[in-house]
C-alpha cells in the first residue's frame, strides 16, 4: 500500500544523492554516508519526498554512528 510507495520514493531520492543503501528494514533505511557530510541534504530529500504521496506530514529522524545502535542514540528528529 501507502507505506511501500513511500518507501519506494524515498529510496529513489536517497539513491539521487548518491549515497549506498547498505538495507531497509519495514520504514528505515540503512546508509553509507561519509562522516564529512552533514544530515541536511539527506533531511531536505526525506522531508520533500512524501509530498506527491501524502497529504499528512511524516516524521522523519536522522541518527548517525558506527553501529545501529548508536544511530539510535544520535537520533534527530524532524517533521
Amino acid at each position: 500500500g501507502t507505506a511501500a510507495d513511500i518507501m519506494k520514493v524515498a529510496m529513489w531520492q536517497v539513491a539521487q544523492l548518491g549515497y549506498p543503501i547498505v538495507n531497509q528494514v519495514h520504514d528505515e533505511l540503512l546508509l553509507e554516508v561519509p562522516s564529512t557530510i552533514h544530515d541536511s541534504p539527506i533531511v531536505t530529500a526525506m522531508l520533500t519526498m512524501p509530498e506527491p504521496l501524502c497529504r499528512v506530514p511524516l516524521a522523519i529522524s536522522v541518527g548517525r554512528g558506527y553501529t545501529w545502535l548508536e544511530t539510535y542514540e544520535k537520533e534527530t528528529k524532524y517533521s
